[in-house]
């Protein structure tokens, strides 16, 4: 009911699923931290780093970055603020969050969690399950069952992050 009621606001029909039974959103003018996930996998996409910290979304907010790196030969990694670089060290034998950084982010309570991954990644996907973030989005995938609000792009759209958070704005500024 109320996807359709958001569908028929928007125009659009990019929101393909909404679970709030499992989250417990804060009104989206009231959102103050955010959590981001990311996955870099290659030397372009790390240029996106900078241009997802500028974005208008997260002016006044208070951001966070976790990003795989897919390449760990690239050392030291890039000193970036708000961005947390990881890599497989950063993960148990399961590929679950077990390091110091990465835990951190885990256990920190974000208002939301953005999935900006655009494939399925295992430790990216893990991280986002066991976040204790109160709103989990990003791109529908059939393994992401984990997010609340996921939205559906075109192949080419999901490596587009900027655009994937102009479309969760969007959403959630409807929503809540």
């Amino acid at each position: 009911m109320v996807l359709a009621s958001i569908r028929k606001i928007s125009g659009k029909k990019k929101l393909k699923t909404l679970d709030i039974k499992t989250a417990s959103p804060v009104p989206f003018s009231k959102i103050k931290t955010i959590g981001i996930l990311y996955y870099i996998d290659s030397p372009e996409e790390e240029k996106n780093i900078a241009k997802i910290l500028k974005h208008e979304f997260l002016a006044d907010k208070e951001v966070e970055i976790l990003c795989w790196l897919k390449s760990s030969k690239k050392k030291p990694h890039p000193a970036v603020d708000k961005v947390t670089f990881v890599e497989r060290v950063d993960f148990d034998t399961k590929f679950l969050p077990s390091s110091k950084k990465s835990r951190y982010f885990c256990d920190k309570e974000f208002d939301l969690l953005l999935d900006l991954t655009p494939d399925y990644h295992f430790p990216m996907h893990a991280a986002a399950v066991m976040s204790n973030a109160k709103l989990k989005t990003g791109v529908y995938d059939k393994h992401n069952w984990h997010l609340q609000v996921k939205i559906k792009l075109s192949e080419a759209k999901k490596h587009q992050p900027v655009y994937l958070m102009d479309q969760v704005a969007e959403y959630l500024e409807k929503l809540f």
